[in-house]
């Protein structure tokens, strides 16, 4: 029978997914900021590119006039000036799209640049892969959530029109431009809305697929005792930790205790604070150790910076016996230690939820 997966990945399998190009990304973050950059330009250009507009007219008139009178040089000196600034401020929104867009995308990834996704992958033209996803629970929910958003823009788009109403209705028999002034006005206080409830969609919906892809990386208890295993024998680890080694065998110390994942201890003679995950280790590394008074410190100490103190008087000895300040625990301490770790995992997990509910 296959072992639940209900425990939060290591850093390992985290930066595998990386380097693989999978991070948690939301499109509706970057077609909302997308949106709000190319609208916020166009609100500011278009008066320019109006104004650019009925110069090249004045300046063609002015221009043809000048070239019937034999002066083409006059002619295409008037319809540059009045081009370049036209052009310009015409070039300005795609432009600012363009490097919204960008910057959206690698801060979503925070500067992942991998052209793993880019492999083919026969699954990819499968249709009956296709046919699976897209019938699957995960498909059925983005269909789902593509209906709500669409919903959410339309109610948004009609009761914006019905505020708007009485000022088209209003018009009447009014002048050009006092109209074309109101209907744009109109028309951008209903894009800015649209832009606004698109960003509320987004936030909601970044939330959703990073819960999603922390979840379908959970690993089950099985699957970490395998990976402490595999990279014991891993070069690139073991230069790794023994880098690490020198460098905490030089800082060793009490105030140490605050880095810890947790503090392995029995009732009164012994305390051992190992620090594990959080990106900077894969193995669990002894940062602090003591006996009698240095052991009642140190629980004192993780107590006051809301290190978990975990009782097990059996591993506490066997820690403190075996393994020296600034060291990686031995593969002979992997089970248990993880029993350990896995205990730290779901009282913080409770916290939170206790937290949650209040």
């Amino acid at each position: 029978m296959a072992e639940d997966k209900t425990h939060d990945p290591t850093p390992h399998r985290l930066r595998e997914a990386r380097e693989r190009g999978e991070v948690p990304r939301s499109q509706d973050v970057v077609t909302a900021l997308v949106t709000a950059a190319g609208l916020g330009t166009f609100s500011i250009a278009w008066e320019h590119v109006v104004t650019g507009a009925r110069n090249l007219v004045a300046y063609g008139a002015t221009s043809m006039a000048h070239a019937a009178e034999g002066d083409p040089r006059l002619a295409m000196s008037g319809l540059t000036t009045a081009a370049i600034p036209l052009l310009l401020w015409s070039a300005t929104v795609p432009l600012v799209v363009v490097v919204s867009a960008f910057v959206t995308g690698l801060a979503q990834t925070t500067g992942l640049v991998s052209l793993s996704p880019l492999a083919p992958q026969f699954s990819r033209v499968n249709p009956l892969e296709g046919i699976k996803r897209m019938f699957s629970a995960r498909g059925a929910g983005e269909h789902v959530k593509v209906l709500l958003k669409a919903l959410a823009l339309v109610v948004v788009a009609v009761l914006t029109c019905r505020s708007e109403s009485h000022r088209l209705l209003a018009l009447g028999e009014g002048q050009l431009v006092s109209v074309v002034s109101v209907v744009v006005g109109a028309g951008f206080r209903l894009a800015w809305k649209l832009v606004a409830t698109v960003a509320v969609i987004s936030v909601l919906d970044y939330a959703w697929q990073r819960r999603t892809f922390m979840k379908g990386l959970r690993m089950s208890l099985q699957e970490i005792k395998d990976e402490y295993r595999s990279h014991e024998g891993d070069p690139h680890i073991k230069a790794r930790r023994r880098q690490l080694q020198r460098a905490m065998a030089k800082k060793a110390s009490l105030q140490n205790v605050r880095k810890a994942r947790v503090v392995v201890a029995n009732p009164t003679h012994f305390a051992v604070a190992l620090q594990y995950g959080g990106g900077e280790t894969e193995v669990p590394l002894v940062l602090v150790k003591g006996s009698d008074h240095r052991a009642i410190r140190i629980k004192e100490l993780a107590r006051l910076h809301g290190v978990e103190v975990v009782e097990s008087p059996a591993l506490a000895r066997a820690l403190h016996a075996s393994v020296e300040e600034g060291h990686y625990i031995p593969q002979s301490l992997y089970l248990a230690t993880a029993h350990v770790l896995v205990m730290v995992a779901q009282l913080e997990e409770q916290a939170r939820k206790a937290k949650g509910r209040i």
